[in-house]
């Protein structure tokens, strides 16, 4: 059982639109993760980096299953974000958080919303990727955020 108190404006609540990136390459930054009951998923929030559209975001479901079909866009992002991709590696979500890479988004519909994907990766424009040592997440401080 949950109880609280509190102490809140006496407006009503009203919905918001959510504004997901464009149609169009961006520059984007990893940002957070979302938690997921499934082990072998881990959901990216990944925001657009300048101009008009600075911090809009979508999600980018990674699947951990190698053996899963999905894995091969977990490897692509891999790649995008200048993690290892191939051959024997580990894997350390920690080390995500700041990584910025190129990427065109593209929309999908699913039951009356839409929703930003990254549609393709630019692996033509490379970053310069801040990496947190191995067996540390990154530090907030240690990354050039961009604004």
């Amino acid at each position: 059982m949950v109880k609280r108190t509190y102490n809140v404006e006496e407006t009503e609540p009203e919905q918001t639109s959510f504004n997901i990136p464009s149609e169009k390459e961006h520059l984007l930054q990893v940002v957070d993760f979302v938690d997921q009951d499934d082990p072998d998923v881990i959901l990216v929030k990944i925001e657009v980096v300048g101009g008009d559209e600075n911090g809009r975001s979508l999600l980018n479901r990674c699947t951990l299953d190698q053996e899963a079909k999905g894995f091969f866009f977990t490897r692509m992002f891999l790649k995008a974000i200048g993690e290892p991709y191939k051959g024997q590696f580990e894997i350390e979500s920690d080390r995500w958080i700041g990584r910025q890479f190129y990427g065109r988004v593209a929309h999908t519909a699913s039951k009356g919303k839409t929703y930003a994907n990254i549609g393709e990766y630019n692996f033509d424009k490379v970053i310069e990727q801040y990496k947190a040592p191995v067996g540390q997440p990154a530090k907030p401080e240690d990354i050039a955020w961009e604004n």
